[in-house]
């Protein structure tokens, strides 16, 4: 692949000013970088779809829950898509189950700041374990969410019931995604929101 240096890129604009050369090669280069950005997502789809059709899920119904987890937020569809297939792997059903564990993990990582596929990971193990221990919960603390209160709300207990019930590993995955996404669910439509509304403000 042919790479365009800043040196070589000048001539190219004749005899325009050095200011309008240097800013006509940036643009050109920010260019070439943004249809990277969009080859690697497109590419990450397709490799997510390919995993997921490996293991016999029904890949236009869970692109669905993709499509439904990230419209409307800052997440790209190529994240949701591999998270999908990172809950897939860990026993995660195509249809509500996985549109709500993704929409879940969406809000999560808005909340905190992370990526999709970070807090997605958490999901995947708690999924892979059939319930949800210390270590997941300690991982959310660590970024900032309160998964024991998410949890006390959803079932009505207190957080020093729920972390009993964790300790004995009585919170199931179904129980704990349901408590997340209860909470979290719709906080990456929020955050896009205020995203646009402060762009709005600076221009």
């Amino acid at each position: 692949i042919y790479t365009l240096s800043l040196h070589d890129a000048l001539p190219i604009f004749g005899r325009a000013s050095v200011g309008a050369k240097v800013a006509g090669v940036l643009s050109i280069l920010a260019g070439g970088a943004f249809a990277k950005g969009g080859i690697d997502r497109a590419l990450n789809i397709e490799q997510a779809e390919f995993k997921l059709k490996q293991m016999g899920m029904n890949v236009e119904s869970v692109m669905a829950s993709c499509n439904t987890a990230v419209t409307g937020t800052a997440f790209a569809l190529a994240s949701a898509a591999t998270s999908a297939s990172m809950l897939g792997s860990s026993g995660v059903q195509a249809g509500e189950q996985m549109t709500r564990s993704l929409q879940a993990s969406s809000g999560i990582a808005a909340m905190a700041g992370r990526s999709m596929e970070d807090v997605s990971r958490v999901f995947s193990k708690v999924a892979a374990q059939g319930k949800v221990q210390g270590d997941e919960m300690m991982q959310l603390s660590e970024i900032g969410i309160n998964a024991f209160d998410a949890l006390a709300k959803h079932l009505g207990m207190t957080q020093s019931e729920v972390r009993e019930l964790v300790s004995k590993g009585k919170v199931d995955f179904q129980t704990f995604s349901d408590a997340m996404y209860a909470t979290f669910g719709e906080a990456a439509y929020g955050s896009a929101k205020d995203r646009r509304a402060s762009c709005r403000e600076r221009v």
